[in-house]
C-alpha cells in the first residue's frame, strides 16, 4: 500500500497528539508532519508535498482557505473542527473543500475521511451529509427539479466522486468544452450554484451512494 504524507494543521497541541496516534495506527499514514500556526503552515506547504492536510477551519476565514487550496491543488484537505454553526459550514463547503468532519465523530470515521480524500474522492461526515441534504430538500421544496440525460447523469456521478473536468473529458474521450458546457446545463437544470450541493444531489438521486 503507497506511503501518504499528511500535514496536521490543528493548532491545539492535544488535538493534533490524538490524530498523530490514530493515524500511526493505520500503516499507510506514516509520514505525518504538525504545524501549529498559519505561518508554519504555509512554510511546510511550500517547502513540501503532502497528500492530505488536516486543518480546522476556524483558524482560517473562507477566502484565506480557499486561496491555500487554488495555491496548492495536488493537495487534498479536510476540515476537521469543532465548529456546530450551519451557515458557517456550508460557507466552507462552498470553497470545494474534498472533506470536512467534526471532532465529534468517531476514531474510525476520521480516518476513513482521510483514506477517501488522499484517494481523491471526498468525504464528509454524517453530521455534514445530515446538513446537505436538509439544505438541499429545502431547495428541491421551492423548486422542480428537471430530468437530467443519460449523459449528464454520468458526468454528476464523475464530478461527485473528485474527478476534475479535465479527468472527466479524458474518462468520456471528450474536450474539456464540452464537459463544461455539460456542467452549466446540469447547474441550471438542477438550479443549484457549488460542487457540493452536487454531491448532495448525487447521494439523494442513488447516482452515488453516501460514504
Amino acid at each position: 500500500m503507497a506511503r501518504r504524507s499528511v500535514l496536521l494543521a490543528d493548532f491545539q497541541s492535544v488535538v493534533r497528539a490524538g490524530l498523530r496516534a490514530w493515524l500511526e495506527q493505520a500503516v499507510e499514514f506514516p509520514l505525518i508532519q504538525e504545524a501549529e500556526s498559519a505561518p508554519e503552515l504555509k512554510r511546510l506547504l511550500n517547502e513540501g508535498f503532502f497528500d492530505v492536510v488536516i486543518i480546522d477551519h476556524l483558524n482560517f476565514d473562507a477566502t484565506e482557505l480557499a486561496a491555500i487550496q487554488n495555491q496548492f491543488q495536488d493537495t487534498s484537505f479536510v476540515i476537521l473542527s469543532g465548529d456546530q454553526d450551519n451557515n458557517s459550514i456550508l460557507k466552507i463547503l462552498s470553497t470545494g473543500i474534498s472533506g470536512y468532519v467534526t471532532k465529534s465523530c468517531s476514531k474510525e470515521e476520521i480516518i476513513q475521511a482521510v483514506q477517501h480524500v488522499a484517494n481523491g474522492e471526498k468525504f464528509f461526515c454524517h453530521k455534514v451529509v445530515n446538513l446537505l441534504i436538509d439544505v438541499r430538500t429545502k431547495k428541491e421544496d421551492d423548486n422542480t427539479t428537471q430530468n437530467l440525460t443519460e449523459r449528464e447523469t454520468e458526468i454528476v456521478r464523475l464530478i461527485a466522486e473528485g474527478n476534475s473536468t479535465m479527468q472527466i473529458a479524458s474518462l468520456l474521450n471528450l474536450s474539456h468544452h464540452t464537459i463544461n458546457s455539460h456542467r452549466k446545463n446540469i447547474l441550471r437544470k438542477l438550479k443549484i450554484k457549488s460542487p457540493v450541493e452536487l454531491v448532495v444531489y448525487a447521494m439523494n438521486t442513488g447516482i452515488i451512494q453516501p460514504q
